[in-house]
Parts: C-alpha cells; structure tokens; sequence
C-alpha cells in the first residue's frame, strides 16, 4: 500500500541537505507514479515551526540553520498541503487582530 507524501524541507538546513534529500526521494517517488510533494523555504532550519506552534527550543547542541522566522514561514507553508493530503478538517485560527 502507499499514500501521498509530504515533504518539507530547509534549504538553510545546516544538520543534513534536506532540501536535496528530499528532491532526491521526490524523483523516486515519482518514477514510481506515487505521488509526492516537496514544501521548501530558501531560509528555514532544520526544524519546521507549524502554525500554533512555540518555536522549537532545546535538544542537543547544535548548529541547525535557519531562524525562528523562517522556521515558522515553512510551516505556514506546508501546513496546507498537509491539511489537503492528511484529509483534516481544522477550524480557520483566529489571532488577537481578529478578536479586535
């Protein structure tokens, strides 16, 4: 059996290339006729922020690229298509601006 894959990726990545990686398993995926989708940010990290989450803080030492902004901009973007391929039904987020 197989399903969509999503895929995000930093291209800021200073941990592995996962921007690379993750082209690398697109193609193969695709050879295959699986479908595949390849989310990138030219400035995100290693660590992918989704919306309403805190920016990730912890965990080993290391050098991972990216800022908390650029972090967080990659997951506004993948979130989507995440929502689209995991079938989601999730309410719209409302922010303090809205509440105004």
């Amino acid at each position: 059996m197989s399903g969509d894959v999503v895929l995000a990726a930093g291209a800021g990545d200073r941990v592995w290339p996962s921007l690379r990686f993750a082209r690398l398993i697109e193609r193969r995926r695709i050879e295959h006729g699986l479908s595949t989708t390849v989310v990138c940010h030219p400035d995100s990290g290693h660590r992918v922020t989704l919306p309403g989450e805190p920016p990730a803080v912890g965990g080993h030492q290391m050098a991972r690229g990216g800022t908390p902004e650029a972090d967080a901009a990659l997951g506004a973007a993948v979130w989507p298509e995440l929502v689209r391929t995991l079938r989601l039904q999730v309410q719209p987020q409302t922010t303090d601006r809205d509440r105004a």
